[in-house]
């Protein structure tokens, strides 16, 4: 299956004073492609069907975006570990690359504080919502590890 893909359009209020996206506006864009993504996959009602927080993000900018360009967001799964997962980005306008980004997500219980194991039955959604993708080669998918 190829990776999730996302639509959106520029907003006015998405770019600065030099006319391109601001670059704190792309976590923006990944927090909505990667919601999107998650719900999707949990079929979520709420924030709390989601149980992760975000433990790092990397975003190499490629090229700047602009005020009413479509961009496209993909998301899929890039490692998995046993209480953490991280996710590989891409975002596109048409043929050219704006930006890719590598988010780790932790599965996390808020009422005690702590990194718990990624749930199992959310840990096999996500590993089937990439099967068969071949930009996972090389990958290590499935890494069940003890590492978050």
């Amino acid at each position: 299956m190829a990776p999730y893909q996302h639509k959106l359009t520029v907003r006015f209020r998405d770019c600065d004073a030099f006319g391109h996206v601001n670059n704190a506006v792309y976590l923006t864009f990944l927090e909505e492609a990667r919601s999107h993504w998650l719900f999707s996959l949990t079929q979520g009602a709420s924030l709390a069907d989601i149980p992760f927080i975000v433990a790092s993000i990397q975003i190499d900018y490629r090229s700047p975006a602009y005020f009413q360009e479509e961009l496209d967001i993909s998301v899929r799964v890039d490692d998995m570990r046993s209480r953490s997962f991280a996710l590989a980005s891409e975002i596109t306008c048409g043929d050219r690359l704006v930006a890719n980004a590598r988010v780790v997500l932790v599965a996390y219980d808020h009422a005690n504080r702590k990194a718990v194991p990624v749930p199992e039955e959310l840990k096999l959604r996500l590993l089937a919502s990439v099967q068969g993708d071949p930009g996972l080669a090389g990958s290590g998918l499935p890494n069940t590890g003890t590492t978050p």
